[in-house]
């Protein structure tokens, strides 16, 4: 050993010399015997290294192996013993502290309420935490413990989840709401904070969640889920003002439902409609564009187009080639109306111009007309007409549905010179009302029947005259045949008679050449 003496004190410096020959220092008194002092390293400043040559901090302990960098034991179990393996404590001495000791137990020392006797119960495969209170001398008791199997308990011994709770619960930012409803659970934000109670009956038992500011009363629940993730609630049903929910979510107004309800529907929401005939009305259901421009508004038996913009369409899509249609099921033996409350005994009755490309029964009634008059011209009307053959553009034009393959027609802008009255324009772009058509042509056809009928008379008139001049040229054949007959029989005749011309010429020659050799 190697000893510095000051008179009063030395530091006495030692080897063992048995394993496992570990190197001391001590600073003890030197005349009396269990006396000993304090060692201080670099008091003026500096940083102290255990296992490392280059500390970085006042106390820096390193080690390479699989070793305890730091370890504390006990000899006898003095008061507070049980927490003084190791101690953390406040500069300045024992203000706070945090004791741990073999035992896995935690103490934690607010500042000025002492040290204490108390041996609580310990369970070496746990970690409890222990607190004091607020009164200085009071026995310290189990806040948290975290178990061998991971769960956490707070306010338990005996945590059977991941975190177990048995009391209160607060979350959210530190406001004024003051904690004296009885609620279970407290979600903070500042004012109004969010209750949640659970009730449990044999009749009805539900869970309660109701905001309220500092002053008791309720404020409106909202639920909102991140653009990332989503939102479900399953088993049993969701009531919005109401205690006990017909369907997945039943959605009750300001005033109680009565009369008969739904049986188990998926969604039911009910309160004091209005028609909503004339757009967006107090009480009714809407389902609106995040910018409130447009939206689907459901009345009293209505169902309305809603929105800041006006004039904006209403539409209703089937999937794929599937119908739309209306009264179509034994349900419903009514009629459809477009334009009119009162579409009357027609299965559907629309007040106003239809545009169809098919066909439909117009108003006809002469009670309903003035200034009626024949068509005047009509078949030069239809003679000035075009019939044309043409492909659709299909492509540029995909939202009016075209077909497809060749198509025959009339084009617009060539009927409007001829009849303007039957082409109307729409959104820039003409259209044909073809069935106004079929009066010019049934006059057209008329017309025709008229100048065909008159061809017809004229050529029997002709075909008679054709007949008599026909039985007139017969005759006249005969009576030439028989002229013809006549004047053979007269040519025979005639050569006859002419032969004998010449024998008698032939025989006053012969003679006169006779008589005038004789003499």
């Amino acid at each position: 050993m190697f000893n510095l003496d000051n008179g009063l004190t030395d530091l006495v410096f030692g080897i063992d010399q048995t394993s496992p020959f570990s190197a001391w220092i001590q600073h003890r008194h030197t005349t009396a015997d269990g006396a000993y002092y304090p060692i201080v390293l670099n008091p003026l400043g500096g940083n102290v290294g255990i296992g490392t040559t280059g500390p970085g901090a006042k106390l820096d302990v390193s080690g390479s192996q699989p070793e305890s960098l730091l370890s504390s034991t006990y000899t006898s179990e003095t008061a507070d013993a049980l927490y003084s393996q190791l101690r953390f404590s406040s500069y300045g001495g024992s203000t706070n502290q945090i004791f741990v000791n073999d035992d896995a137990i935690i103490k934690i020392v607010r500042a000025g309420y002492g040290v204490y006797a108390t041996h609580p119960v310990t369970h070496a495969s746990d970690m409890t935490f222990l607190l004091n209170g607020n009164n200085n001398g009071a026995a310290p008791s189990e806040k948290m413990r975290i178990r061998s199997d991971g769960n956490v308990g707070i306010g338990t011994t005996s945590p059977l989840a991941k975190l177990t709770v048995m009391g209160q619960i607060a979350l959210g930012a530190q406001g004024a709401q003051s904690e004296t409803y009885g609620y279970d659970l407290y979600i903070h934000a500042n004012n109004p904070t969010l209750f949640m109670d659970g009730i449990v009956s044999s009749s009805s038992p539900s869970i309660i969640l109701q905001p309220r500011d500092s002053g008791g009363t309720t404020h409106p629940f909202t639920l909102a889920v991140t653009s990332t993730g989503n939102f479900a609630m399953t088993g049993g049903n969701v009531g919005i003002g109401i205690a006990n929910p017909l369907g997945r979510l039943d959605v009750q107004g300001p005033v109680a439902r009565t009369g008969t309800t739904a049986t188990s529907p998926s969604f039911y929401v009910s309160g004091t409609l209005s028609p909503g005939q004339t757009g967006p009305a107090s009480g009714n259901i809407e389902f609106r564009h995040d910018n409130g421009t447009q939206g689907i508004g459901f009345g009293y038996n209505t169902i309305y187009q809603t929105g800041s913009n006006t004039n904006q369409e209403l539409n209703l899509l089937s999937r794929g080639s599937g119908p739309i249609t209306l009264n179509a099921y034994p349900y419903s033996t009514g009629n459809v109306g477009i334009g009119t409350t009162d579409p009357g005994s027609y299965k559907l009755n629309v007040a106003g111009t239809i545009y169809t490309s098919g066909g439909c029964t117009g108003c006809s009634d002469v009670r309903w007309k003035t200034n009626i008059a024949p068509i005047t011209a009509p078949l030069d009307k239809i003679m000035a007409l075009t019939g044309e053959q043409f492909n659709w553009k299909t492509k540029e034009y995909p939202d009016m549905f075209f077909q497809e393959g060749l198509d025959y027609g009339l084009v617009a802008q060539d009927v409007e010179k001829v009849l303007p009255e039957i082409v109307y324009e729409d959104n820039g772009y003409k259209y044909i009302r073809y069935d106004r058509l079929s009066a010019i042509l049934i006059e057209a056809v008329k017309e025709q029947q008229k100048e065909i009928q008159s061809q017809e008379k004229r050529m029997q008139e002709q075909a008679s005259r054709i007949e008599k001049d026909e039985k007139d040229i017969e005759y006249l054949k005969q009576e030439l045949i028989g002229s013809t007959a006549m004047l053979i029989e007269s040519n025979k005749s005639l050569k006859a008679n002419t032969k004998e011309i010449q024998d008698l010429r032939a025989e006053i020659v012969s003679l006169e050449g006779k008589v005038g050799g004789k003499q």
